[in-house]
Formats: structure tokens, sequence, C-alpha cells
């Protein structure tokens, strides 16, 4: 995965990223950052405007609008990304990743969030896409409010995409958005691997 919010330097999903070929910083299967190969072992400056980051192996020492610094306590590995989800909203179209402590590893557990219809909008449905299940509607009426929760069982990096099906949206400042949405929450727990081997 290639980082393109992250800086040293800064960091989107590469599909949504339209510079992604240009950009010299990846993401490996374990949430570590490197660029041109090497491995990230200073400060990080997360550009989290339009999404939600979480690393491991850094903490967050300061705060401007739109940026975010992170001091490494070992080497910084990203945790979650949530693109799209970004001061109280939720764009028309995000991806949340995940990313296990070492390659390849296990994940297992939940993902949630609560959505909000805003007034002034109408009502919407998200859909939701991830690996091994059907396609999931999330249908909300105006000024309804919901808690969405998603099961996954992993093996490495785990993925899913959210979009807005209606086409309607409102703006936060420039930036289009959907829903009111909070910041998506894992929370570890066996249940979704019982029975995979």
């Amino acid at each position: 995965m290639t980082c393109t919010a992250c800086r040293p330097t800064i960091t989107r999903p590469p599909e949504e990223s339209s510079f992604e070929r240009k950009n010299p910083e990846t993401i490996d299967g374990d949430g570590a950052l490197s660029i041109k190969g090497k491995p990230l072992t200073g400060p990080v400056v997360i550009d989290d405007e339009n999404h939600t980051i979480t690393l491991r192996g850094a903490i967050e020492v300061g705060r401007s609008t739109n940026f975010a610094l992170w001091l490494p306590r070992g080497r910084p590995r990203f945790a979650l990304y949530a693109f799209g989800f970004s001061s109280g909203w939720i764009s028309p179209r995000a991806a949340l990743t995940l990313w296990p402590t070492r390659t390849g590893g296990r994940l297992v557990g939940f993902l949630s969030f609560h959505a909000t219809a805003p007034r002034g909008i109408g009502p919407i449905t998200l859909a939701l896409s991830f690996p091994g299940a059907a396609k999931r509607y999330v249908p909300l009426k105006v000024g309804e409010s919901r808690s969405i929760r998603i099961a996954f069982c992993s093996n490495g990096p785990w993925r899913a995409k959210i979009t807005e099906t209606s086409g309607r949206v409102v703006f936060a400042g420039s930036r289009p958005v959907s829903a009111h949405a909070s910041a998506p929450i894992w929370r570890k727990d066996a249940a979704p691997c019982a029975g995979v081997h």
C-alpha cells in the first residue's frame, strides 16, 4: 500500500489517491512505514483533514487544524486507517483498513461507528463492502442515528469500503459529506473467527 498522507511525511489509501505512483512512501503488511524501501523511524506528520488514523509505535504530541505530529516509540506502524471519517462526518466514499501487528498475522474483532443522516439532505443509504461477506445496506431516515458494527476475521490487512448510494451530499466547509459519523473503534474479539482455522 502506498502512503500519501505521511510526512516526515503524510497518508491516503491507494484506491483514493491519484498520485500514489509518484509517492515514495509505502505501508507494509504489518502497517510499518517505509520510504524508498527504508524503514521510517523518525517523527511523522499526518494529514488528517479527511481521515482518521491510529498508529502503533508512536504517540501523538501536537496538532494543528489539519495535521497531527507523532513521535516514534519504536517503529511507527499503522493500526487503523479510516479514509473519509473526519471532524464528525463521513464522506460519500469512505474506506477502512486495519493492519495486524505482524505481516500475515491474524486480525479479528469488530469495527464500529455511529452514523446519523443530517437534516436537509433527506434519507440516505450506506453500502458496506468487505471481504468474505455480501454487501450490506444501512438505510438512515432523516435525523436517524444507527450504530454500525462490522465483524472481521482476516490474515493480513483487512479492508472495507463504504459508499452512500443515493448521491445526496451536504458540504462541511468545502468538503462533500453524506452523514454525521463517529470515529471508528476497533475492538478485538475472537467471536468472528470462531470455527475458522
